[in-house]
């Protein structure tokens, strides 16, 4: 049925807003099986890539998803502190 999140999923937080990108990304890698599930891995990875001359970017990170055994997916995570309207 599912990820489980375990014996004891953290406390939620009341209210709790990140003044730096720096703070969010913390957080995400410390309670990621809770957020993503036992079948995904969140990496921190900050790299340049592209192509020299072309469009280059730095992702905050990638999401490893396991939940398909046979088709794996790889994603670029890119994180926003901007409030959603």
């Amino acid at each position: 049925m599912g990820d489980t999140l375990g014996p004891q999923a953290p406390e939620p937080r009341k209210s709790r807003l990140f003044d730096k990108e720096a703070d969010l990304e913390t957080a995400i890698t410390e309670i990621q099986r809770y957020l993503f599930g036992s079948s995904r891995v969140y990496l921190e990875v900050k790299k340049l890539i592209g192509q020299q001359g072309k469009t280059q970017n730095i992702p905050d990170g990638y999401l490893l998803d396991f939940s398909s055994p046979k088709k794996p997916v790889l994603a670029r995570t890119a994180l926003n502190l901007r409030p959603i309207q």
